[in-house]
């Protein structure tokens, strides 16, 4: 069982998408405790995306989300980097990635019980 670590700043970018979808912190937090990494795709460097089914979207739809997330080994943890709606945006860059996992890293580096 991996620790989650959740960052203010992938809060935030959480924020707004709450309002439309009432219920994907709990998506992102069942998601998060049944992690497998060979159920999701290796972006290297301990990054994988996941898709991440709504269940405020009707069953059928093509359109889901996808998490970015940062696996840390050492404290056997899992880090949320970015979270995105496919039906928005088709695919998020490495650049952006590594981007988001600066500004995550940066805060959790800063809190005392990391």
């Amino acid at each position: 069982m991996y620790k989650i670590y959740l960052s203010e700043y992938f809060l935030k970018q959480l924020e707004p998408l709450l309002k439309k979808y009432r219920h994907l912190d709990d998506d992102v937090e069942c998601l998060l405790n049944n992690f497998n990494q060979e159920m999701s795709v290796a972006l290297g460097a301990n990054l994988y995306k996941l898709r991440l089914k709504s269940s405020d979207i009707k069953k059928g739809s093509q359109k889901a989300f996808r998490l970015i997330i940062f696996l840390y080994q050492s404290k056997q943890g899992l880090i949320p980097v970015n979270v995105y709606f496919k039906g928005d945006k088709e695919s998020i860059d490495k650049e952006e990635i590594k981007l988001h996992l600066r500004k995550v890293l940066e805060e959790l580096k800063n809190k005392k019980d990391f």
